[in-house]
């Protein structure tokens, strides 16, 4: 699929909200706790942009037929001090989101490759993406790009949450 690459312009909030959105329902579908709602989106989108000013990073688009059909957020981050200076410094997805009847056309890779080509043009020689575990099809499309694993987090719930109304 033919897509250009390009920063996010103003223009493009209200679609990357829409992105954001599809993308907290298909994690949803994996983790069962993403709000769903278009605040919740919406909101998770200025979390993503303050740490995208934060780092000097970049929120990048992928237009198809001149339609924004995917983005994904690239910070540039500082890892913890127990590393050896030089492996410190990294490069890190945030978000990547493609419209879910867009997906598994190469949009997502394009942005990919975009993303690591603008860390190198940084001088980065390192990126990292999260990824959800049971995420099966996300993680060997990662590993397809040359991604492995580089550790676990683990989780176990604990008493119950509060109820909505408190």
């Amino acid at each position: 699929m033919n897509c250009t690459i390009r920063t996010a312009a103003p223009q493009d909030r209200d679609r990357l909200v829409e992105l954001m959105r599809q993308l907290n329902h298909s994690e949803n579908a994996i983790d069962g706790d993403r709000r769903l709602d278009r605040s919740g989106a919406d909101e998770s989108l200025q979390a993503s942009e303050r740490q995208v000013a934060k780092t000097d990073g970049l929120i990048l688009v992928a237009e198809v037929e001149g339609k924004v059909a995917g983005f994904l957020t690239l910070t540039f981050e500082e890892g913890p001090v127990y590393l050896i200076p030089e492996e410190r410094p990294y490069a890190h997805i945030g978000d990547l989101a493609v419209d879910e009847g867009l997906r598994r056309r190469g949009i997502g890779r394009a942005l990919m490759t975009a993303a690591e080509a603008e860390a190198m043009k940084r001088g980065y020689h390192q990126i990292l993406i999260g990824v959800l575990a049971g995420n099966v099809a996300a993680e060997a499309a990662y590993a397809r790009q040359g991604f492995r694993p580089l550790g676990h987090n683990l989780i176990k719930r604990i008493g119950s949450p509060p109820s909505k109304g408190d």
